[in-house]
């Protein structure tokens, strides 16, 4: 497997008089490419040399992913658009990759309109700010289930509507 790590460090002073602060500080941007797809990106804060265990923590995580087969010619892309998932327990779909560079990719809820609001604004009783119609999630995320195999579009209708009462008997009532 290819792996490419690209580091871009700098370092920067902070002076702080009401701290008493003057010192410098390391920082920086990473990259990291599998099959020289560019497929996570960082911050450098503190010392680099912490921040490369990290890239391993993540590369090693990436590698062995559920979703993707890095020895497929296919680009992971193509591999993970369209996939068919589960989001905290809400079936959904990959809607777009064009944030893999950064390590994410966009999810839309499939069933019902919008994902449930995040659990901390519940116990505060306020809005939460967050569009869950469609959301971007890191590919690491542990509230993606990656092994949904049902099609998008074969859901059953929550809320079916018949034209007819014939349409509504012709459906066979669910087993118990």
């Amino acid at each position: 497997m290819q792996v490419d790590i690209e580091l871009h460090t700098e370092n920067r002073r902070e002076a702080n008089a009401w701290k008493g602060r003057d010192e410098i500080r390391a920082e920086g941007t990473w990259t990291l490419a599998l099959a020289r797809q560019q497929i996570w990106e960082g911050f450098i804060r503190g010392n680099p040399l912490d921040q490369l265990l990290e890239i391993r923590r993540i590369t090693e995580r990436l590698l062995g992913h559920e979703a993707i087969d890095w020895n497929d010619a296919t680009p992971a892309t193509q591999q993970l658009m369209g996939r068919r998932i589960y989001y905290q327990r809400v079936p959904a779909v990959v809607t777009s990759t064009s944030v893999l560079e950064q390590g994410c990719v966009m999810l839309k809820p499939v069933g019902v309109a919008e994902f449930p609001p995040h659990v901390s604004s519940i116990d505060r009783d306020e809005d939460d700010h967050w569009d869950r119609d469609e959301v971007k999630v890191e590919l690491l995320d542990p509230h993606i289930w990656w092994w949904r195999d049902k099609p998008a579009g074969d859901e059953e209708d929550l809320h079916p509507t018949f034209d007819t009462e014939a349409e509504a008997k012709a459906i066979p009532a669910p087993e118990v």
